[in-house]
């Protein structure tokens, strides 16, 4: 679990983003993000019903993109506002490739 300054929590923040934000993504992850230096960077974690009916799945594909985001905190442009839209291909795939492929668009972020 992300700690509470790490989270988006206000649905101003979640307006901001929709409204604001560039979307990147890949075969994994599709991540819509603001940089805005003034504030912490905050995360948010989506995955609809609609692609994953089991609430068990969808747990532990947010588990999953919560634990690469922790890990890769450091890593973000400081005041980084993203809502991450994990894919269900995420439960197959072996942790290092996420891990590589996460970190791809976080490099796509910084640019």
């Amino acid at each position: 679990m992300l700690s509470i300054e790490n989270r988006i929590t206000t649905p101003s923040e979640f307006y901001q983003i929709k409204k604001f934000g560039k979307k990147i993504s890949n075969s994994f992850f599709s991540i819509l993000f603001i940089i805005d230096s003034n504030k912490d960077s905050k995360f948010s974690f989506t995955i609809a019903k609609k692609y994953s009916p089991k609430a068990s799945d969808r747990n532990r594909i947010k588990r999953l993109s919560r634990a690469l985001t922790r890990e890769n905190l450091s890593n973000f442009p400081k005041g980084t506002l993203a809502i991450i839209f994990p894919k269900t291909k995420i439960l197959n795939s072996p942790y290092s490739l996420l891990l590589k492929e996460f970190n791809t668009l976080i490099n796509e972020i910084k640019a």
